[in-house]
This record gives C-alpha cells, structure tokens and sequence, in this order.
C-alpha cells in the first residue's frame, strides 16, 4: 500500500507540474522554470520510496519497534541534517539536504536489514 501511494504521488507531480506552479504564480516564465524543477524532483520523489518502508513489517512482526526508531533517530540527526547543512551551507551546493537526506535513506536502510537479519537469527536459535 505504501509503495502503491508513493508511486501514485510520484505520478501526480510529474504530470501536474505546471497546474501545481501556477498555484504560486501567474508568470509564464517563472511557471516553466518552477516545472522543470519540479520535473527535476521526480528523482528526489523516488527517493521518498525508501522511508515507505521505516519499521520494516518482518521487525514488527518480532514485536521489535524500538530499535528501528533509535536507528532512524541517528541516521537523521547524524547522517542526514549534518551532512545536509554542511553541504548546504559550507559546500555550497544549493541542494545539500537532499543529499543529506539521501545519506539518511541509504545508512537506515542498510542499518535496519543488518538489524533485521540479526533479530531473525536470534528468532531461529531461541526455536
């Protein structure tokens, strides 16, 4: 479900790119710089993909919830905005949280498939 919707919403901004910019503005000019952008940002949408999965469904069905939030808490706070900030405002680079963000997806990600793998070899040796 969670994919389904995020696909959907990564649809939506592709194709109602222009209406959304003319939401901001009457400016023809500024509405087609604002729809390449978002146009632009469908990449940053498929990235949206990753957090669609935050408590993976196999750790809750370990009744594990804790620990995917306290690895989320420090992917975000260590790996996202960090990074983000330093990019953003020391690097230079305009889109520097997004890059953070995209350091925050991937460090989760792998962090919670180890814990995952972990928790369900714990699982199979308790049996």
């Amino acid at each position: 479900m969670g994919w389904a919707l995020a696909l959907l919403t990564l649809t939506a901004l592709v194709l109602f790119r222009r209406p959304l910019a003319s939401f901001y503005t009457g400016d023809a000019a500024v509405i087609a710089i604002a729809a390449n952008i978002l146009l632009v940002c469908r990449g940053v949408s498929v990235f949206r993909l990753h957090p669609v999965h935050r408590v993976p469904p196999p750790l809750r069905g370990y009744k594990i919830t804790r620990a995917p939030m306290i690895i989320h808490g420090i992917a975000l706070l260590g790996l996202g905005l960090l990074p983000g900030y330093l990019l953003a405002h020391h690097a230079g680079m305009g889109c520097g949280f997004l890059g953070g963000a995209d350091c925050f997806a991937g460090a989760a990600a792998v962090a919670l498939v180890w814990y995952l793998d972990a928790a369900a070899g714990a699982q199979h040796t308790a049996l």
